[in-house]
């Protein structure tokens, strides 16, 4: 089996870009406590070079251009590839990792789709361990597919897991714990 790359939809960048607003206004609000933007502008005597208005302009879409392409970059490099034992989840921009997620002990595989989601046939989707873990794939396109391929793996996996290989056990002879008829 191939290895399928399943990429988050660009709504999850969007969501990022949204709670990342809020968070740069509540910070940028609450730093003009701290100091005054305008004495920062005159001690690093900018006054000299460009006006006050200028500044809090191109300050401000600097800041906004800079935590867009990091947000943007992390949502390109992150993605989940699904193998015949494994789906492993890859994620970071400078530094990578890797978290691999077993598909040996996947118990039940589940979608969910918010009337949103319909809408854009995206969907959710849910894959639960024998161990209580959850392991959530969020704003999937075509997800019937990807559940489809998440199936098989699993399926595969649990035929092999059943049924052992015959010729090692032949190999292996009779025990206490296997006899041949």
């Amino acid at each position: 089996m191939r290895n399928t790359v399943v990429k988050q939809g660009p709504f999850v960048f969007l969501k990022d870009v949204l709670v990342m607003e809020g968070v740069a206004l509540a910070l940028l609000f609450l730093a003009s406590f701290v100091k005054n933007y305008e004495l920062l502008y005159r001690e690093w005597n900018l006054n000299q070079y460009l006006r006050y208005d200028i500044f809090i302009l191109l300050a401000s879409s600097l800041f906004q251009l800079v935590y867009l392409v990091i947000l943007f970059v992390n949502w390109y490099f992150s993605y989940f590839e699904i193998g015949a034992k494994e789906i492993i989840k890859q994620s970071g921009i400078f530094f990578r990792r890797k978290k691999s997620i077993s598909l040996s002990d996947v118990v039940a595989i589940e979608t969910y789709q918010s009337p949103f989601d319909r809408r854009i046939r995206h969907a959710t989707i849910i894959i639960e361990h024998r161990d209580g873990r959850v392991t959530k794939i969020r704003n999937v396109p075509n997800f019937e597919d990807q559940v489809r391929i998440i199936q098989r793996a699993v399926e595969n996996l649990s035929e092999h897991q059943l049924a052992p290989d015959i010729q090692m056990l032949l190999k292996q002879g009779q025990r206490i714990d296997l006899e041949f008829k």
